[in-house]
C-alpha cells in the first residue's frame, strides 16, 4: 500500500481578498447577545487551510484497501444516502459481483450546522460531539448494462434536531438518535446513449424530527456518452429526487440537498479538450413545509 491520495482545501474571502478562517455561513444569526443565551446562530465554520483528505489504497486484483481520511459515495444508490469523507477503512471484494465494508466515523451533523448551546452549554445544553461512527456493508453488481445492489448502513449519535437553546438545559430538543438505513438501487443501459437508474432507501429506527421522512427516493434517466477529450460533447440527465433528512446522510448533489423533493435537470458540455462546463437545476420544494426551492449551479472544470 502507498499514500497516493492527498487533497488540501483552501478557501478565500472574496469580499475583502483575505483568508477565510473562523469565517461561516449558514444557520443565520448568532451575531447578538441572545445568543449567547439562546444559542442561536451557529452556522458552519470555514477554514482557512485543511488538510480534506488522505488515506492509503491498494489495488491487489480482486480486493481493494483504503485506509485514513477517503472519500465515500454509497455504491448502490449512486450517493443518495451518504457522499462524505470518512475516517476509517473500507475493503471492496469481488469481480462481477462486488461486497464493501466501510467503518469509521464521519460528522454528527449531515448539514453542517449546529446549535451552539450558549451560556448553558456548560450545563450540557446544545453543543454535540462532531464526530460519530458509521459503519456500512453493501453488495453490487459492477457497471454493466444492468447493474443491481443492496445495502446497510449505521450511523451512531446522530442528531437532526434543534439542540434546544434556552430550553436545553430542562432536556429540551436534543435528543441524540442512531439511524439504521437500508438501501437498494438498479440501472438499466439501453444503448450508448441513454440509461435509467433508481434507488429508494429507508430508516428504520424512530423518526428523528426534522422533517418526518423516513425514506427517499430517486428515478433518473441519463444521455450521452462522456468524453472529456472531444471537444462539443454532450451529456446530461433528468431526475425526480425525495430525500428525507432521516435517511440521506449527504446526498451526492449539488443543487438540492437532504430535506428536499423535486426535480433536478444537468448538462456538461466540453468546450476544449479537457475543459468542461456543467449547468444544474433544481425546482422543487421542502418536504416539511413545502417551501418552494430552487437552485442554479454553474462550474467548469479543467483536467490537466
Amino acid at each position: 500500500m502507498a499514500l497516493q491520495h492527498l487533497r488540501l482545501n483552501y478557501n478565500l474571502d472574496l469580499r475583502s481578498g483575505g483568508n477565510s478562517t473562523n469565517n461561516s455561513f449558514g444557520g443565520g444569526g448568532g451575531n447578538d447577545i441572545l445568543s449567547m443565551f439562546l444559542g442561536g446562530g451557529g452556522g458552519r465554520k470555514v477554514k482557512e487551510f485543511y488538510l480534506d483528505r488522505a488515506f492509503l489504497h491498494g489495488d491487489y486484483k480482486n480486493l481493494q484497501i483504503n485506509i485514513g481520511r477517503l472519500p465515500y459515495t454509497s455504491f448502490v444508490d449512486r450517493g443518495m444516502v451518504v457522499n462524505d469523507n470518512v475516517t476509517g477503512a473500507q475493503v471492496v471484494y469481488g469481480s462481477k459481483i462486488k461486497g464493501a465494508l466501510t467503518v469509521g466515523r464521519v460528522n454528527a451533523d449531515p448539514n453542517g450546522t449546529k446549535n451552539s448551546g450558549g451560556i448553558f452549554s456548560m450545563f450540557g445544553g446544545g453543543g454535540t460531539s462532531q464526530k460519530t461512527h458509521y459503519y456500512g456493508v453493501e453488495v453490487f453488481t459492477t457497471p454493466g448494462k444492468a447493474t443491481f445492489g443492496a445495502g446497510f448502513h449505521r450511523f451512531g449519535n446522530r442528531n437532526f434536531d434543534d439542540d434546544g437553546g434556552i430550553f436545553s438545559m430542562f432536556g429540551g430538543d436534543s435528543e441524540k438518535l442512531h439511524a439504521n438505513i437500508y438501501s437498494v438501487g438498479a440501472s438499466y443501459q439501453f444503448d450508448n446513449i441513454f440509461g435509467l437508474n433508481a434507488a429508494g432507501a429507508w430508516n428504520t429506527m424512530k423518526d428523528m424530527g426534522y422533517d418526518g421522512s423516513k425514506r427517499s427516493w430517486q428515478v433518473e434517466a441519463t444521455f450521452g456518452k462522456e468524453d472529456q477529450k472531444k471537444a462539443g460533447n454532450v451529456t446530461g440527465y433528468i431526475a425526480y429526487r425525495h430525500l428525507g433528512n432521516s435517511v440521506s446522510w449527504r446526498p451526492d448533489y449539488e443543487v438540492m440537498n437532504s430535506g428536499q423533493k423535486g426535480w433536478d435537470f444537468g448538462v456538461k458540455y466540453v468546450i476544449y479538450k479537457d475543459i468542461v462546463a456543467s449547468l444544474r437545476y433544481f425546482n422543487g420544494k421542502s418536504i416539511k413545509d413545502g417551501t418552494s426551492e430552487n437552485t442554479l449551479f454553474g462550474e467548469v472544470y479543467c483536467y490537466f
